[in-house]
């Protein structure tokens, strides 16, 4: 990258100027939270439920099931390690599936494998804008007699609201996600006795503060904005000239819950303006959105070979939330593809494997797949003609890769001149 050049950051906040001046707006608005909560939850799904965010929502649920200490909960192996610590902390066992790489399922027969007389629950996690078929989840949880939970936070499309014989479909609208509020999570909870007592649980919580929002709402339009091209290569030659981390600056102020006390900073209710927010932007249909960038993520597969590394390229749905490239030797892809004006990372997510309890199989493809894991820049904001040269330089850092691998295999495996003379 030249030093006046612009470059493509790792990813694009999917909120409007109008919207964060409505969320600026928002801040000073009066009224009650439940009714407006409850208002919002109804106008996205009759089961709905709001929270704060994801895991506050999760943290309630798993609260108000009260599964009995050591029960086990079988998981898709990878998730925010969020989710498996809120588990650990209600004294149940994360159970983790190793997935296959290129669909983001578990194998065939895993589940049910992973089953046995102490599982309450499944829990599955739609990864990176893909989506588990759940027809062979639900027929094992039938078998056993077991709750389903899905966490749908990277597969928001607007239409899908998780599989209908799911106790619990969760949904994120945090800073990174499609049609992000700032914050917010709702979740479609089947049963309607469930359903009220988790609307009763939060009326303990304290309301977020109109101090805490105007933070989020500042902070990420200081991103918006930073986010374009000519600005975010500027921020970035001017990090390297300080010595310092872009990367570091960047995952700091996007990724996870922030609050000295994580646990009160968890267990908050939205306010008046968060939900505000949330209700306009359920108020525009996401869909167009999310199959145009599903057709642009596809045209950039397209261009890599069929069976390039590349987190569920074989996935019947995938709404490329994030494209994902899972080289062996993911520092060089990231150095290559700045190098052409694209901010590819290895630390733009907090995606991990699940630790599998003693005794238990590790899920060994996946957690090595993820520890390789290249976060391309691939959105529709990118123009077509930067897409397509993206595209090839991922073939490109690939195939050079690739040579480099059967290079150094030939010469491991040819004789040394000792050996070849006797």
């Amino acid at each position: 990258m030249g030093n006046g050049a612009p470059m493509f950051p790792r990813g694009q906040i999917d909120i409007g100027h109008a919207d964060l001046a409505h969320a600026l707006v928002a801040t000073l608005a009066p009224g009650a939270v439940r009714p407006l909560a409850e208002e919002v939850a109804a106008g996205w799904h009759p089961d709905g439920v709001v929270f704060l965010t994801v895991r506050t929502g999760f943290d309630l649920l798993l609260q108000e099931l009260a599964l009995p200490r050591g029960s086990e909960v079988v998981c898709t192996a990878v998730n925010i390690p969020d989710m498996f610590d809120l588990l650990q902390h209600h004294g149940l066992v994360p159970v983790p599936v190793d997935l296959d790489p290129a669909t983001l399922a578990p194998e065939p027969g895993a589940l049910e494998a992973a089953v046995t007389e102490r599982t309450r629950a499944l829990l599955v996690t739609h990864l990176v804008g893909t989506r588990v078929p759940m027809e062979s989840v639900h027929a094992v949880a039938t078998r056993h007699g077991l709750l389903v939970w899905e966490d749908c936070a990277q597969a928001f499309d607007g239409r899908y609201f998780g599989h209908p014989d799911t106790a619990v479909s969760m949904f994120s609208f945090g800073p990174i996600k499609t049609a992000t509020a700032l914050g917010g999570g709702l979740f479609r909870v089947s049963d309607p006795e469930l359903r009220g007592r988790l609307w009763e649980a939060q009326e303990g919580y304290p309301v977020q503060g109109r101090g805490a929002w105007l933070g989020v709402v500042l902070n990420y339009g200081v991103m918006k904005i930073l986010g374009i091209p000519a600005l975010y290569g500027v921020f970035v030659r001017a990090c390297a000239v300080l010595g310092t981390s872009h990367d570091r600056i960047i995952n700091g102020r996007v990724l996870g819950l922030k609050g000295a006390d994580w646990w009160a900073a968890l267990r908050r209710r939205p306010s008046v303006a968060l939900l505000r927010l949330l209700r306009r932007r359920l108020a525009s249909d996401p869909s167009g959105f999310v199959s145009q960038r599903s057709a642009d993520g596809r045209a950039v597969q397209a261009m890599l070979p069929t069976d390039a590394p590349l987190l569920g390229r074989a996935s019947e749905v995938h709404g490329f939330w994030q494209l994902v490239v899972t080289p062996e030797d993911p520092e060089a892809l990231v150095a290559a593809l700045r190098t052409e004006g694209f901010d590819a990372t290895t630390g733009a997510s907090r995606l991990g494997p699940c630790a599998a309890p003693e005794g238990r199989p590790a899920p060994a493809r996946i957690a090595d797949v993820m520890a390789r894991a290249v976060y391309v820049p691939a959105y529709s904001a990118i123009p077509a003609a930067a897409r397509a040269r993206l595209g090839r330089a991922i073939a490109a850092a690939l195939a050079a890769q690739s040579s480099r691998d059967s290079s150094s295999s030939s010469r491991d495996s040819e004789p040394s001149s000792s050996v070849a003379s006797a």
